[in-house]
């Protein structure tokens, strides 16, 4: 190919191939966002779960003094019943936590597949039939 045709075929792809540099760039940034919401909402997930059994084990300590204080059997099964509701809503939590991430990647997923996504070859590209890195 002559030295002026090659130029012109560079001049010519320069904006197409720029393009494609800030597309991988902009899919690169949606990437590594999904991930950083994926490790926020499960901090949030265990520091929730944390929470509630900080709580559990504070109400556990009130009852246990009570029954100790007054001797009755029923506050003792109290303690129980509120460990128990306590262990259920930390689960619950964690659940809801797990449920949601799935649905964050897919959103995020989506979003970076709305804009074209990675070209193909490209390092990183997550897509069907590729391997997410």
């Amino acid at each position: 190919m002559p030295a002026d045709r090659l130029q012109e075929a560079e001049a010519e792809l320069a904006p197409v191939f720029a393009a494609l540099e800030s597309a991988v760039g902009d899919a690169r940034g949606r990437r590594e966002q999904a991930q950083a919401d994926e490790d926020r909402l499960r901090r949030q997930g265990v520091d929730e779960a944390e929470r509630i059994l900080t709580e559990a084990r504070g109400r556990l300590d009130a009852v246990r003094a009570e029954a100790a204080s007054t001797g009755l059997a029923a506050l003792d099964e109290q303690r129980s019943r509120l460990e128990a509701e306590a262990r259920a809503e930390a689960r619950r939590v964690h659940d809801v936590a797990e449920a949601r991430l799935p649905e964050v990647v897919v959103r995020v997923v989506g979003r970076v597949w709305a804009t074209g996504g990675l070209p193909s070859g490209a390092p990183g590209r997550v897509g069907p039939g590729t391997v997410a890195q």
